[in-house]
């Protein structure tokens, strides 16, 4: 895959230095999440665009600038290669994408659960269709569990939302590993 996914291993940090959080009287934030570092290559030609790279066979993301830098990385959960209250497949669309909206902490989906919606997506970033990127309090980190969006920490959809994904950055999902 061009070189981006390599194995998987885990470590857990705490990022407190965030780009700017010093000028302008910013409030310093901190994030925790588990970090996946390994399975990503430090660099990717992004061909001078922001790109948030899902990997469902590792169940991991990373985040590239504009130069192609790899900035953070962490646990990600995309769908469920089955959900029983729709009687199939809810993998996530593999592809590259356009973040086309954004909400914010108190977006929910208008589907899920059925028959009414309601389900919690923290910082959603739509990038195609109704599939968004968003945080959630449930990311395993060994399955997929979603009805096709992408999950990941809540405090790593805040830092996307709000520090790094923009309307127009680019979200390439991987495929699925071969069953």
């Amino acid at each position: 895959l061009l070189g981006v996914v390599c194995h998987s291993v885990s470590l857990a940090y705490r990022v407190t230095d965030v780009p700017g959080a010093r000028e302008g009287g910013l409030t310093v934030l901190s994030y925790d999440w588990v970090d996946q570092d390994s399975v990503f290559a430090w660099r990717y030609d992004t061909k001078g665009q922001k790109m948030f790279i899902f990997s469902p066979e590792n169940n991991a993301w990373a985040a590239y600038d504009e130069d192609g830098w790899r900035v953070r990385t962490g646990v990600a959960s995309g769908g469920a290669d089955y959900c029983r209250d729709v009687g199939r497949s809810c993998r996530t669309p593999v592809g590259l994408f356009t973040v086309h909206r954004k909400g914010n902490i108190r977006c929910a989906s208008l589907t899920y659960p059925l028959p009414n919606g309601g389900a919690a997506m923290p910082m959603c970033m739509f990038f195609h269709k109704g599939y968004a990127i968003h945080g959630s309090n449930d990311v395993p980190d060994d399955y997929h569990a979603s009805h096709g969006c992408i999950r990941v920490d809540t405090q790593a959809a805040i830092w996307l939302n709000q520090q790094f994904i923009e309307k127009g950055s680019k979200v390439w999902v991987l495929p699925y590993p071969e069953a």
